[in-house]
């Protein structure tokens, strides 16, 4: 191979690696520009995304705005027709003032008079206060003679309700005394029926024993008490249990350890029973 011919490849091969130097360069760059690209893409796709949201909102507040421009605008038309009935209404309040104003005069006339007329019963009213102190110097004078008259009655009736009460005393004292002696009658009466002889009974010394037999359905009472204790016929005992008043017993059978008699007495809602204590010595 000639020199030439060498210098030829040569330069051939430098100009091939320059071009593939070129060639890479080339792609390399636009890679870089593609990556660019896609990235500047990406981030308008993102502020176009965030612009349409932002124009959204303010298509939503200009809706919004909208609907409160018609709000006030009809507000204000419903306005302007109450300030025209408000301006109706002073006009008609003015025309009510005119009238006022007439008749506030005359009332200032007629108040003109009134003040005379005033005066002139103010000094009527001085002549009426002296006759009235006349009158209310005779009016305590009276109303004294009538208190004292009202005490005089309220005492009297006073007097009348004591009288009353101690009449109505007597005579419960009175209707007490003739049941009483009714039934001390009738009592003697049954015991003379019984054989008790009154005037052969005697006094019965002070004495206590127990119950020890009784029948409440026939006011019959048995006692330990008897001739041996000094116990006599007609003596009375009475029947407690505890510091419970039960009833009280005549005695009608003696004998020398026991008595029997006849219930005179008896207790609301008591009965006698076996152990009651029996004893003539009861305040």
């Amino acid at each position: 191979m000639s020199q030439v011919a060498r210098v030829f490849v040569v330069l051939n091969l430098v100009i091939a690696a320059g071009f593939l130097f070129a060639a890479a360069t080339f792609l390399a760059l636009n890679n870089d520009y593609k990556n660019q690209l896609e990235a500047e893409k990406k981030v308008h796709a993102d502020d176009n995304q965030a612009r349409d949201l932002k124009i959204g909102q303010l298509n939503d507040e200009v809706k919004s705005q909208q609907s409160q421009i018609s709000a006030l605008r009809e507000q204000t038309s419903q306005k302007d027709g109450t300030i025209s009935t408000q301006n109706t209404q002073i006009q008609s309040l003015q025309g009510d003032k005119s009238n006022l104003t007439a008749e506030n005069a005359s009332l200032i006339e007629a108040n003109r008079a009134h003040a005379d007329a005033v005066a002139k019963l103010q000094d009527d009213n001085k002549g009426l206060r002296d006759s009235n102190g006349t009158l209310a110097t005779e009016n305590r004078a009276k109303t004294k003679e009538a208190a004292d008259a009202v005490a005089a009655k309220e005492a009297a009736d006073k007097g009348i309700e004591d009288l009353k009460a101690a009449i109505h005393g007597h005579e419960k004292t009175i209707t007490a005394q003739t049941e009483s002696l009714s039934e001390k009658d009738l009592l003697i009466a049954y015991a003379k029926q019984k054989g008790v002889d009154f005037e052969k009974i005697q006094m019965a010394p002070n004495m206590s024993g127990h119950v020890v037999n009784a029948d409440n359905g026939l006011r019959l009472v048995q006692v330990n008490i008897g001739k041996s204790k000094g116990m006599v016929r007609g003596a009375v005992l009475d029947v407690v249990r505890g510091d419970t008043y039960i009833g009280r017993v005549r005695i009608d059978t003696v004998f020398d350890n026991q008595s029997a008699g006849l219930l005179t007495i008896m207790a609301d809602g008591q009965s006698v029973m076996v152990g009651d204590r029996v004893t003539n010595t009861l305040n």
